[in-house]
């Protein structure tokens, strides 16, 4: 910071390095707290992407980069407008694990809730976070996406907000139970009021996807619930 002075510089958006990433965004990347501090002090912008061509922004990185403290910082100074604002990733071949040319659809809620960052979630939630935002490219929710990753105190969180669609669906006609592999979680999900009988596009259940993957425990207990 005293040598952006030195130099005269005024806006510490204005500096990015060859990723054009801002300072801040390099301070949330490396999880230094208080050089995001300093630089939220000085007016640095919170929302602000730089230069970046994949649209990364401060809380994306700090979220995807697990500095839980600066995330925070970062929501409690104005960025949960960066909560659902969409980033790109480097897609990765589901067949050979090889990168390939296209990219994937990403935000900071999704990544917080692959992460099980409940304290990050929770402090989205307190600010206004759409809990019920969907990915343009499937149609996943914050839901189905801790469900899917198993995070239980995550799942907990999201079902007892009173804005949640608990049936919400993607774009193939699946709810968050379909990812679900967990009897608990199960359980939770079915109990909070999620129903276990709806039907994706290719007319398969929660009950038939559990068969077919072998989930035999969930497939039990939906046996109970979804005939």
């Amino acid at each position: 910071m005293a040598l952006l002075q030195r130099l005269g510089v005024n806006d510490p958006d204005s500096v990015v390095d060859r990723h054009g990433w801002t300072l801040l965004m390099q301070a949330a990347n490396a999880g230094l707290y208080e050089l995001a501090e300093l630089l939220v002090a000085r007016k640095a912008h919170v929302n602000y992407s730089g230069t970046a061509k994949n649209a990364f922004n401060p809380l994306y990185l700090a979220v995807e980069s697990e500095h839980t403290a600066v995330a925070l910082l970062l929501l409690k100074s104005g960025a949960i407008a960066s909560a659902t604002k969409l980033v790109k990733t480097p897609s990765i071949s589901t067949e050979d694990g090889e990168n390939n040319d296209t990219e994937d659809e990403d935000c900071a809620l999704f990544q917080a809730c692959r992460f099980g960052q409940f304290s990050v979630i929770k402090e989205m939630l307190a600010r206004g976070v759409d809990v019920n935002f969907a990915l343009p490219s499937n149609g996943d929710r914050a839901l189905h996406v801790s469900v899917m990753f198993g995070m239980q105190k995550v799942v907990e969180l999201l079902v007892d907000d009173e804005a949640i669609d608990l049936n919400a669906l993607n774009k193939i006609g699946q709810t968050c139970l379909f990812g679900c592999s967990c009897v608990e979680l199960m359980k939770l999900l079915v109990t909070k009021g999620v129903d276990p009988k709806i039907e994706d596009i290719d007319g398969e259940t929660a009950l038939s996807m559990a068969h077919a993957l072998g989930d035999d425990e969930v497939a039990a207990f939906l046996e109970t619930v979804a005939m």
